[in-house]
């Protein structure tokens, strides 16, 4: 009986997992959209998503395949239960205990990323990422949500 509270927290864990994942990558399309000269387009989604963001999204899936395979392993109806349970649980977490979209926490660790990026390639002298660079941190810096 006590591999089934592993499990639960295993899943608990994966939604959190989710959550997360996705509300940053809900935070940056919303960003790139505010700084974006077309705003019908995705903007600089892909600009300013971090590379972290990209593992994160890899690790999140995972995770799900591995809960919803550990609940298949326990008993069938449970796997099958597993992914509901997880987007329900994700989009409580998300709801009630996340920062929304446009808050100000996720254009901050955006902008921590991009500002270590222009470090990054001021030491290689990559002139030209250095200008494209500067001018997103330009520009998300004096968006408002």
């Amino acid at each position: 009986m006590g591999y089934v509270y592993e499990y639960c927290g295993f899943v608990f864990l994966a939604a959190l997992f989710f959550a997360y994942t996705t509300a940053f990558q809900s935070a940056t399309l919303f960003w790139g959209k505010k700084i974006s000269v077309s705003p019908e387009s995705t903007g600089l989604q892909d600009a300013i998503t971090p590379k972290s963001q990209t593992y994160r999204i890899y690790l999140m899936l995972l995770f799900i395949i591995s809960a919803i395979v550990a609940g298949f392993i326990i008993k069938w109806y449970i796997g099958l239960l597993c992914l509901p349970a997880i987007l329900f649980v994700a989009t409580m977490i998300k709801s009630f205990f996340l920062p929304r979209t446009q808050s100000g926490y996720y254009k901050k660790r955006i902008l921590i990323n991009l500002e270590n990026r222009l470090a990054h390639f001021q030491e290689t002298l990559n002139t030209d990422s250095i200008i494209a660079i500067a001018e997103v941190i330009k520009r998300l810096k004096n968006a408002e949500p």
